[in-house]
């Protein structure tokens, strides 16, 4: 009972991190250039997406997101390590999941540290 548990959180903490990292995306896409800011802008919903990311409470919102799939996936590979029969394929998995966490949560903190920076700014 308590893996089928673990499992459906770290399903959700996984489709929360997608859905954060692809509003971050939105959000830093009009920077790359003039065709992409474009793109986002003539778009109404893409558009709102960067207007509601200008507040920095998503961002406030991710990081803790971001930190408790670092803390799954450690938790997934600390277990992988304790199993003597667990498959590299899962050991890999957990790997890979740790590097996206850990690279979505300082993707997540420099965006918040870059729209407060700018609120401040003015």
């Amino acid at each position: 009972m308590t893996q089928k548990r673990s499992k459906i959180i770290m399903a959700i903490l996984i489709f929360l991190l997608a859905i954060s990292l692809i509003g971050v995306l939105i959000f830093w896409l009009p920077e790359v250039s003039v065709e992409w800011a474009r793109i986002i802008i003539d778009n109404p919903i893409t558009r709102e997406i960067c207007h509601i990311f200008w507040s920095f409470i998503p961002s406030l919102i991710c990081i803790p997101i971001a930190f408790a799939n670092i803390v799954c996936a450690v938790k997934g590979l600390r277990l992988v390590y304790k199993e003597k029969t667990s498959t590299f394929k899962r050991l890999i998995g957990y790997w890979i999941y740790a590097i996206i966490s850990s690279g979505a949560l300082v993707v997540h903190w420099l965006t918040f540290v870059y729209v407060v920076e700018c609120t401040i700014a003015g």
